[in-house]
């Protein structure tokens, strides 16, 4: 369910004012010993795709992708415990909606119900074979002329962000060209991800734009990283009881609006000068979907 209320004020780069009221929110993750799980299983992953001409979710079969058309394609991962839906029209319905009200896509979504609701230690174990399944897909609709790798991006949250950065890496291993995209909304907020292997996380060289949306963490990890509210809890999120996971959350809530909107963002080298406006005058980029790869850096944007 949304937690944006309506009438959402946006303050663009260069308003260094916190949403009001907000207590700080703390950013450093536990860190838990890493343990391998269970046997991977890859008839598990499956895909469904959404168009305007189909715009219910229908399943995809990765051998069989003759009615696939080359437009501009959104593969949309989630992460743990988000592919608790076993119906395809609950996966990230909002997000399908939006984009294919914005435009044409196919919209492909990543569905592992089993190997995604474990435990978190076996997830992470689970995520290093699931980027080669989509790997191969990307691969496939690349070489059968179905659509360009300049198409492809890859939209991820949390643990989805890493196994989608893997599906990138892996698709420039074996053809040596780049996917045009991947989106992070929100690394993952548990810290194992930092005992996962560096070619396993996420890395600004996956794609030829990497962009990031931070409103829970702070590490920075693609060619651009997006602090949204960085000083602050939020404000949506202020007074839950859950307030951690909305904030982990809300990521994707935010980078739905931004789907029919131009948000700038200011770049600032740290978040303390951010906050005491000491970067004016520095660029700007437009956060969330219509970012274009330039400029790359860390930005950050007041956004309530």
């Amino acid at each position: 369910m949304s937690v944006l209320k309506k009438g959402l004020i946006m303050l663009t780069a260069g308003r260094s004012l916190p949403p009001p009221q907000c207590p700080p929110m703390g950013h450093g993750p536990v860190v838990f010993p890493y343990k391998p799980g269970p046997p991977f299983d890859p008839s598990y992953v499956t895909f469904t795709i959404a168009t305007r001409e189909s715009p219910q979710h229908k399943p995809l079969d990765p051998n069989n992708l003759k009615n696939v058309k080359n437009k501009k394609t959104i593969i949309i991962i989630g992460g743990w415990e988000e592919h608790a839906f076993s119906e395809p029209s609950l996966y990230f319905s909002d997000l399908t909606k939006a984009y294919l009200n914005k435009s044409d896509y196919n919209i492909i979504s990543v569905h592992d119900y089993q190997q995604m609701n474990v435990s978190l230690n076996e997830n992470i174990a689970c995520t290093e074979h699931i980027d080669h399944c989509i790997a191969d897909l990307i691969i496939s609709l690349y070489q059968q002329n179905k659509v360009s790798l300049s198409n492809i991006h890859i939209v991820g949250h949390g643990l989805g962000s890493h196994i989608g950065g893997g599906a990138g890496s892996i698709v420039f291993n074996s053809l040596n060209k780049k996917i045009y995209r991947i989106t992070a909304l929100e690394l993952f907020s548990s810290g194992l991800e930092y005992n996962m292997t560096p070619k396993k996380q996420l890395d600004k060289t996956d794609a030829k734009v990497v962009d990031v949306i931070h409103t829970y963490t702070h590490q920075s990890l693609g060619s651009a990283d997006f602090f949204v509210n960085p000083t602050t809890r939020q404000p949506p999120c202020c007074g839950r009881l859950d307030a951690g996971r909305c904030d982990y959350g809300i990521s994707i809530e935010y980078f739905i609006v931004t789907l029919n909107s131009y948000i700038k963002a200011l770049q600032c080298d740290s978040v303390k000068n951010f906050a005491e406006d000491k970067c004016s005058g520095h660029e700007t980029a437009i956060f969330g979907d219509n970012y274009k790869g330039h400029p790359k850096g860390n930005f950050y944007l007041y956004l309530y």
